[in-house]
This record gives C-alpha cells, structure tokens and sequence, in this order.
C-alpha cells in the first residue's frame, strides 16, 4: 500500500513537471504581460501627500460615573465619530482606548494639512459644544433640585473642572510625509502577482488541454 501511494505521488509530480516543461512560455507570457500592465499602471499614480495626527475623545459627565461603562463617558463614540467624517478624513481608532488617529490625503502637503486642521477642528468644536449643553443640563438640574447655595457652587465647581479635563483634544502635531505612486505601487504590485499567477495557470491549463485534446484526435 506504501509503495503504491509512493508511486502515485511519484507519478502527479511527474505529470506537473511535464505540465509546467510544455507550457512554460505561455505561463511565463502570462504572467509577465499581467504583471508589466499592473507596474504600467501604478508608476502613472500622482504622487500624494498623507497628514495625520491623534485626537484623544473627551468624556461625558454623569453624577453616578462608577455606574457607567467606558464606551459610554466618551462624548461620541470612535465609530460615530469614523461615519460622521467619513467624507472629510479616514478615522481610525487605537483599540480599547479614546485616542483617535486622524488622516488625510491630498495632492499637496499644504492641501492635506489644511484639510486636516479643519476635520480636527470640526470634531472638537462638535464635542465642546456637547460639553456645554451637557454642563447646562446640570446647572438646570441643580437649580431644581437644591436651594442650598453653598453645596450648589461646590458641585458647579466640580462640574466645572471635569468639562475642562474631559474635553477633547489633539494630542501631538500634525505629519506629513510623500506617498509616491499615491501609495499604491507595492498593493498593486502584490494584487498583479496573484492575478498573474491566477491568469498565467488558468491559461496554461487551457492551452494544454487544448492541445492534448488535439493529439488524441490525430
């Protein structure tokens, strides 16, 4: 039984050797003329330019904070926040924390800069203003609910400094670097290879088949 699945195993080695001796200028054109469109195309790509920065996400102010979870103190959520400026820049959130990585695109550096500043700038105007509303509730709250002016300005006080620390912010400045061929030459490279390849055997194949159906018939 050994050695007969031995020589079965001998044997389909054999066969793909042939396979590859008789068709190896079709697999080899194939693959190269996928591979010379792919570079053709990649090398036209217009250089960019790609800014980013980090934001961290301020915080939600609850009287009982013990009793919530963290994804809920966050002023707007990572995904939220992704959708929302989903058209303006790319927002990518660092796992189990509220910092935000912040990136933009452009065909300048000054352009990608801009456009950055402006999406950064967007999102902590937009969280300022729900700290104000938020910090407005409770001043609301405390006026219905005590008349006692002294514990009233000790819990504004309060109020008043987590707003401040649970703003949000940016956390470094902003980078810019050059992204030559739009940064696309080594995806476009890596996806012609497995299309060639794909395209190279399929082709090959056929071609065999084809001429073997051939030999028989004569």
């Amino acid at each position: 039984m050994r050695t007969k699945n031995y020589n079965d195993s001998e044997l389909d080695l054999f066969q793909i050797v042939n396979f590859f001796r008789r068709q190896i200028k079709t697999f080899a054109t194939i693959f190269i003329l996928v591979i010379a469109i792919a570079l053709a195309y990649a090398i036209t790509r217009p250089t960019t330019f790609e800014s980013k920065a980090s934001i961290i996400v301020g915080e939600r102010l609850f009287f009982l904070q013990q009793q919530v979870q963290q994804q809920q103190q966050q002023l707007e959520s990572s995904d939220e926040i992704a959708y929302r400026y989903s058209d303006d820049a790319v927002i990518k959130p660092i796992k189990n924390t509220r910092i935000i990585e912040v990136s933009v695109v452009a065909e300048s550096a000054e352009a990608s800069t801009e456009r950055l500043n402006n999406t950064i700038r967007k999102i902590i105007d937009s969280h300022q203003k729900i700290l104000l509303e938020k910090r407005g509730e409770f001043i609301g709250i405390l006026n219905s609910l005590s008349e006692n002016n002294a514990n009233k300005i000790d819990l504004l006080q309060l109020i008043d400094n987590a707003s401040n620390s649970s703003a949000t912010r940016q956390l470094n400045p902003i980078s810019t670097k050059e992204l030559r061929y739009s940064g696309l030459f080594l995806i476009v490279f890596g996806i012609a290879c497995l299309l060639g390849l794909i395209f190279a055997l399929s082709a090959a194949l056929l071609k065999d088949y084809i001429e073997r159906n051939k030999g028989r018939q004569h």
